[in-house]
């Protein structure tokens, strides 16, 4: 049987545990409060989903330290990434916090907290950026639940909308990237074609190595990337099952790596791409270099590397290439993402679309005129 007490200013939840022994937990406002607490306690123990909230006092940053990051198999730049978020956007405000004592309303304020523009940089995050941390809490707090930490995550209730991009891409015009590979040594500029007439991701692009390129066959085995971490140089866990992929190598690109290639040899891992030094190219040199040279351009201050990506892909797109093809060459993981990305690049099509429907149209006229003279 459940009751409760005051004591001094706040109310007391009573109750009697599995194995009979009594359970209190204090600090609730008021009186109904603390009865409606210990009658949920009743209620999980009927229904055997009895979670000790006593003894089960783990914080989120122990839950997370001690027990979730050990259960993680995943490459070392996505734990990077894991641990920039959880650090910097989720501990902060809610590790101190235990488990069980983790609310909606705590969850709620805490993503009012995060979408806001910092007050010191007048910076926001991207919404898809802000997304990804409120998914990997949410993955947290789901792990806790399977681990029976806690009997229901707090962000079940919380209706979660897909984030939609800020911007648009914008992809380059071929002269713009003629002109970004004049601008690069000669060491270099193959790097920036390689993206043109591949729509690799950069990481992939930097990772190319010889095995990967069968000259005779014109095509390119997409199943390795560099790493972004130092510790390592080639990872051969990609992003998604659709990131591995073979696709066709042009016979532009393809003269150009050969020339490459007999110019600077390759680098470890039989690497195609290396720095000055015939050391693997990080990404992160690669992307400052890239950034200097689009500036000097007057490009937006956004555009990178994965524009050559787009850029790509907006050629296919005016080539009359359809999204389940750009999906398969690129690596997409859905045909969503494809058009969530690239969609706004076939509207031009619209009016296209339309003069076809007429064309069959007129097809159909011509043929049953025919008919009916015979």
């Amino acid at each position: 049987m459940s009751s409760v007490r005051k004591r001094g200013k706040k109310w007391s939840a009573r109750w009697y545990r599995p194995d009979k022994t009594l359970a209190e937990k204090g600090g609730f406002p008021t009186r109904d409060a603390a009865s409606q607490f210990a009658k949920r306690m009743e209620v999980d123990i009927h229904q055997r989903q009895y979670i000790d909230p006593i003894t089960s006092n783990l914080t989120l940053i122990q839950y997370i330290d001690e027990i979730w990051k050990e259960t993680l198999v995943i490459r070392d730049e996505t734990r990077d990434g894991y641990a920039i978020k959880v650090n910097k956007y989720i501990l902060p405000t809610l590790g101190h916090l235990p488990l069980n004592a983790i609310r909606t309303s705590d969850i709620k304020m805490w993503i009012a907290e995060i979408s806001r523009e910092n007050s010191k940089t007048l910076k926001s995050l991207s919404p898809k950026y802000i997304e990804s941390i409120i998914n990997l809490l949410g993955a947290i707090l789901n792990s806790a639940v399977q681990d029976k930490f806690i009997r229901q995550s707090p962000m079940v209730s919380i209706k979660r909308s897909k984030a939609t991009r800020l911007h648009d891409v914008v992809p380059l015009e071929y002269e713009q990237v003629e002109e970004l590979a004049k601008l690069h040594s000669v060491r270099f500029r193959p790097i920036i074609w390689t993206g043109y007439f591949t729509g690799m991701r950069p990481s992939e692009i930097l990772g190319l190595t010889i095995e990967q390129i069968d000259f005779e066959k014109k095509t390119i085995k997409i199943d390795r990337q560099l790493s972004r971490s130092p510790k390592k140089i080639i990872e051969t866990r990609l992003k998604t099952k659709a990131s591995y992929r073979t696709i066709g190598l042009s016979q532009e690109l393809a003269d150009i790596l050969v020339e490459h290639i007999k110019i600077y040899g390759l680098g470890p891992h039989g690497l195609i791409f290396t720095d000055n030094k015939g050391r693997e190219f990080r990404y992160k040199n690669a992307s400052a270099m890239f950034r200097k040279y689009a500036r000097r351009m007057g490009l937006p201050p956004r555009t990178n590397l994965h524009v050559l990506r787009h850029t790509c892909v907006s050629t296919l797109i005016r080539e009359g290439c359809s999204p389940k093809q750009i999906q398969a060459f690129v690596g997409h993981n859905s045909i969503s993402e494809t058009m969530d990305t690239y969609g706004h690049l076939f509207e031009g099509d619209v009016s296209d679309l339309a003069e076809r429907l007429d064309q069959s149209v007129r097809r159909k006229k011509v043929s049953k005129k025919l008919t009916l003279a015979i």
